[in-house]
């Protein structure tokens, strides 16, 4: 069991850094779908992969719950803040997939962007300053993406028009 348990404790740590990242990148190129009032598949895409990793940590978080509670060694006994820290885990699980539904409306942008925000911040306030430092560099990055010139191709010539 106690192998069991040192996998699931890494697994969960391990994907909070993931679903920080993630989450940054997606809340960031929504903020730049939203100023724009128009929803891109590349923000969509990173949405849907935020829904996935909040939903991951909170089936992980569920996993090792049980487990330590069958140890009867959940957070050494503070039964308080495991109580906290799963219901805001399920809070930015429902949060994030609202986000999702709202997405999907070039009329609701700013309130995707207000949900996935919640959910990326609220199971864990005191990242707050990673968030905003990655969220700005997520906008930015999305804005230089979405700047760069497309490729053109040189006019073609009459002999290869004619083929």
């Amino acid at each position: 069991m106690a192998a069991l348990h040192d996998v699931l404790r890494h697994a969960h740590v391990w994907n909070s850094w993931i679903v920080l990242i993630v989450g940054c990148a997606a809340l960031g190129t929504l903020i730049g779908s939203a100023r724009r009032r128009e929803p891109t598949r590349r923000d969509g895409r990173l949405l849907g992969a935020f829904v996935g990793v909040v939903h991951l940590q909170v089936l992980l978080g569920v996993l090792l719950g049980l487990l330590l509670v069958a140890d009867d060694d959940l957070f050494d006994g503070n039964d308080a803040k495991a109580g906290w820290h799963a219901a805001l885990g399920v809070a930015a699980a429902v949060s994030v997939t609202i986000a999702a539904r709202l997405r999907r409306r070039s009329d609701r942008l700013w309130a995707a962007v207000s949900a996935a925000a919640v959910a990326l911040v609220a199971p864990q306030p005191v990242r707050l300053p990673l968030i905003l430092l990655g969220t700005l560099g997520a906008v930015g990055a999305a804005e230089l993406l979405r700047r760069r010139s497309p490729q053109t191709r040189p006019p073609m010539s009459r002999s290869e028009e004619s083929r």
